[in-house]
This record gives structure tokens, C-alpha cells and sequence, in this order.
């Protein structure tokens, strides 16, 4: 199964190492803190974040770990990173997540406006932080300081958005497609690769494709392929003697945008014909027809299902 997830980190130090500890950025700081936010991005016609507990919740526990146990990192000394702290704070482990983190060791309490002005701008004068605040594809945004009298100011934002479809080759538009275009679409990206393999072109198939759209599971399900009489249960019950063999594949990825394009298509089928297993199911001369399903869950899954099927 193909899963990717995407985690977008970046680190800034704006100080030396300080020296246990004040609460966190109250709500003023926080609502400070998104401004700023904003207002960058609305200078680049992007559109504005909205807060969100849960990301604020994921900030909070990592600043706060990193104050407790005195240590600079995205990742815990029990190898925890963002995407861990989202999840444990009720987010999806298939939405794009993206982190930027400061420490100011000669930072004091109480936390102030004016160090909040200042993690913001040493965060927009770094390339990678810069990035994180400006990317495309996150909608929500979480913030929280950790601040003590002897170890400094610990700063993290956290983003979290479905992100963006993957680009096609040759950095191709990032078509929407229809339900019904998918088997026709990924025949066709196929069958350049058969034709030069020496094997023959395949066609859509309707019953194909109702198998392939019942196999893909919903929301945030678990791909389970199951045998070839699960496969036979998922086509129409006029089909199932129709066939003489049944392949299948699919895979998900996470962070990949809302609807389904062409594009992800052709970035699914890339990955697989790096598979020398997969790639001989997908070239092999013995299918003549496809179906195919791409579907996202709205929050950044994507997940892509194809049957192919040798007739008797």
C-alpha cells in the first residue's frame, strides 16, 4: 500500500540556551498571533487561517514539553513529532501538517505582545519558516508560548490543511475529474506504458469500476483487499462469471487536497510502476479491461482503487 503523509517542519533559534515555569500565550497572545499570521498571508492574496483548538492544544503540548524537559526539537525525546500531536488532539493523520518553532533564551515572563511581534517576524524572515506561513493547502492554525523565569520562551505554530493535489508530470494542470473519468483516464496513462511494454491496450469497464469503487473504503477506513471471492462479491452479481482473473491495487495518500485530478492519478500509477511487483500486474498482457475509483475524504485523503480484469 502506498501511504503518504506529508509533515512540513522548520526550526528557528532567535536566542542562546536560557535557564521552570509560567503558563502559556493566553488568548490575547494567541488572537495576536493569527493576525499576524493573516495579514502576511493576505499580502499574498492567499486566504486567511481559522483557529482551531485542537492545532492550539498540539502547540501547547509541545511547548510546554519542550520548557518541562528542556530540549529544542520537533520531535520528543520519545520520538513524537507534529503529526503524533495532532492526532493526539483529535486531528486526522491524513491532513498536510506543517510546524514552525522558537526559543528565546533570554526571554522572561511574563509573555508579552511585543515577543509575540518578534517570533513572527524572525518566522517571516526565514525561508523555510516563511514557507510554512504562506503554503497553500492549510486552513487552521494553532499557537502557544511556554515562557520561564530560568529556561527562556519556547514558541510553536502549528498549521494543518487537506493540502494540495500532487502535480503531474511535467508540472501538468491539476485537472478535477469526474467519477466516472477515472477508469478512462488511468487506461489511458496506462496504456502508453503497455504499448511500450508490448502488452495490450486496456478498456474501461463499468462493472470494473462499480467493483473498484465498493472495494475503496470511505472516510478514513483501512484498505483491505481481501481474496478473490471479496473481489467477486464487490462486482455486479451479472459479472461475476464474467472474468477468469482479477487484479487489483490501491494505495492512499495523505495531505494530497480535496478533489480528485488527473494529476493524482498519474502520481499514484508513477509509484507503482517503481514497484517491480506492481509494475508487472499493471503491464502484464493478460488484462484487457480496467476500473478504477479516486476518492477524497475532504480533509486531505485521497485514495485510489484499480481492478483489473482477464475475461474467460
Amino acid at each position: 500500500m502506498l501511504r503518504l503523509v506529508i509533515a512540513l517542519l522548520a526550526v528557528l533559534a532567535l536566542g542562546s540556551l536560557g535557564r521552570a515555569a509560567e503558563p502559556s500565550a493566553d488568548d490575547t497572545l494567541q488572537a495576536l498571533a493569527l493576525r499576524l499570521v493573516n495579514q502576511a498571508r493576505d499580502a499574498e492574496g492567499l486566504p486567511p487561517l481559522e483557529p482551531a483548538a485542537n492545532l492550539g492544544g498540539a502547540a501547547e503540548m509541545h511547548a510546554q514539553d519542550m520548557l518541562r524537559r528542556h530540549y529544542y526539537s520537533h520531535t520528543s525525546p520519545d520520538g513524537e513529532d507534529v503529526q503524533d500531536r495532532l492526532v493526539q488532539t483529535g486531528g486526522s493523520r491524513w491532513q498536510m501538517v506543517a510546524e514552525n518553532i522558537a526559543r528565546c533564551g533570554t526571554c522572561t515572563p511574563p509573555a508579552t505582545e511585543t515577543m509575540v511581534r518578534m517570533l513572527q517576524d524572525g518566522w517571516m524572515n526565514s525561508p523555510e519558516h516563511r514557507e510554512n506561513i504562506l503554503r497553500e493547502g492549510i486552513d487552521r492554525f494553532g499557537f502557544a508560548l511556554a515562557i520561564g523565569a530560568d529556561r527562556g520562551l519556547y514558541a510553536v505554530q502549528t498549521f494543518a490543511g487537506p493540502g494540495e493535489p500532487q502535480q503531474g508530470r511535467g508540472g501538468e494542470a491539476r485537472q478535477a475529474l469526474a467519477e466516472a473519468e477515472v477508469a478512462v483516464q488511468a487506461a489511458s496513462i496506462l496504456n502508453e506504458q503497455r504499448q511500450t511494454a508490448g502488452a495490450p491496450a486496456l478498456s474501461a469497464d463499468n462493472g470494473l469500476r462499480q467493483a473498484a469503487r465498493r472495494l475503496t473504503p470511505s472516510g478514513e477506513g483501512e484498505l483491505s483487499l481481501g481474496g478473490d471471492g471479496v473481489l467477486r462479491e464487490a462486482l455486479p452479481s451479472e459479472q461475476r462469471h464474467r472474468w477468469r482473473q482479477l487484479r487489483v491495487l490501491a494505495g492512499a495518500c495523505g495531505g494530497c487536497g480535496i478533489r480528485p485530478t488527473v494529476s493524482d492519478l498519474q502520481f499514484f500509477i508513477d509509484q507503482w510502476l517503481k514497484n517491480p511487483e506492481q509494475k508487472q500486474r499493471l503491464l502484464s498482457p493478460e488484462p484487457s479491461a480496467i476500473g478504477a475509483a479516486l476518492q477524497a475524504n475532504g480533509q486531505g485523503r485521497k485514495t485510489l482503487t484499480v481492478v483489473l480484469g482477464t475475461p474467460q
